[in-house]
């Protein structure tokens, strides 16, 4: 699916597809939860980058823009464990699983050194010195909440990354409630 025309976006992943796998689930449609597999393995293999394992926000006419923005991870992240549950909740190991799965994980397992001492994650989690300490709290959130809901996924890290999503929502949720 594109976010428009000749553009891909972690985005659309999430917003398209939180709707397609809580309506596959609440109407026991397999077929909905083997679509938004194939967007998530598509979309992965255009937007996670080989080497690093974070996600660009976006591409356009098939060219990716290496921005590896908070809130497109987090969005990705939370996509694929939202496609794991749906997946869990019918019962279903298609094609597309294993892949999403060892996505999330290599995501994870590459965010965490990037969090900075201040418990926030930057608007670019790779340390971009152009926007460090632009502090990034929906995104970090995000990706607080997708480290706990992820522990269900990963045995040998459950503990690790259950105390670091709770650890990330604490900063970011201070932030949002002083203010400062």
């Amino acid at each position: 699916l594109e976010h428009w025309r000749g553009s891909v976006w972690a985005d659309t992943c999430y917003m398209m597809g939180s709707y397609y796998l809580n309506l596959g689930v609440a109407e026991n449609r397999a077929n909905y939860i083997g679509f938004v597999g194939k967007q998530l393995s598509a979309h992965t293999e255009l937007l996670q980058h080989r080497e690093i394992k974070l996600y660009a926000h976006g591409s356009y006419e098939g060219k990716t823009l290496w921005n590896l923005w908070g809130r497109g991870n987090a969005w990705m992240a939370l996509s694929c464990i939202e496609y794991l549950d749906a997946c869990e909740a019918l019962s279903i190991r298609d094609e597309n699983y294993s892949h999403i799965l060892e996505a999330l994980r290599n995501q994870l397992q590459a965010l965490a050194p990037l969090l900075p001492d201040y418990g926030i994650w930057d608007v670019l989690v790779d340390r971009q010195i152009e926007n460090r300490g632009v502090l990034e709290t929906s995104a970090t959130a995000g990706l607080g909440s997708a480290y706990i809901r992820a522990a269900r996924y990963d045995s040998s890290n459950s503990e690790i990354w259950r105390n670091f999503g709770k650890r990330v929502i604490a900063s970011a949720l201070t932030i949002i409630v002083t203010g400062k």
